[in-house]
């Protein structure tokens, strides 16, 4: 199998006006396709959702792209907190206001009578970790109010044959840019 290898293809008419690259040098995406939970509360501590991806920059200048989706449910009337994390560090935060949890994005809910209901959470975020390092996004979360949350299944999740009910995944993707 034949392969060109290059470190960079510029446009007959060069780049755009303060445009530096953007070529796609890596991808790498994790799928959770099983079910998590939590109730643990902003104020006692963030927890993991099991959903994370590691890459590993080519260079200092490299942006990392982090695209996700993730499916929540809750039984009950609550709001589900998400933080983005890179290794153990919080990026992409609201804001702090006051005693405000500042969280990546969050999801309320008022279930109590439609426990079949579901949301996605996903976005995008261009980071620039500035190493050749070995990076770790993932995503924890928290679960405030008097309810579970869930990821890839619904706050009732019957068995009965209902197709209000469903499982679903959830993704994460880490894409290399060129800087």
């Amino acid at each position: 199998m034949s392969q060109i290898k290059v470190n960079s293809i510029v446009p007959v008419g060069g780049l755009p006006g303060g445009a530096t690259g953007g070529g796609i040098i890596q991808m790498v995406q994790a799928v959770k396709t099983d079910t998590a939970s939590t109730n643990s509360p902003a104020e006692t501590a963030f927890v993991d959702t099991g959903l994370s991806v590691s890459i590993t920059p080519q260079s200092t200048s490299s942006k990392i792209l982090v695209l996700w989706n993730i499916f929540i449910g809750s039984s009950g009337d609550n709001v589900t907190g998400l933080k983005l994390q890179r290794g153990t560090t919080d990026i992409l935060l609201g804001d702090a206001s006051s005693t405000r949890v500042r969280v990546t994005q969050a999801q309320g809910s008022k279930y109590d009578n439609d426990l079949w209901q579901s949301d996605i959470q996903s976005g995008q975020y261009i980071d620039s970790p500035s190493t050749t390092s070995a990076t770790t996004y993932k995503f924890v979360w928290c679960s405030n109010g008097t309810a579970t949350s869930y990821i890839n299944r619904s706050g009732r999740d019957h068995t009965n044959n209902n197709d209000e009910d469903v499982r679903a995944t959830s993704s994460i993707t880490a894409m290399d840019v060129s800087g």
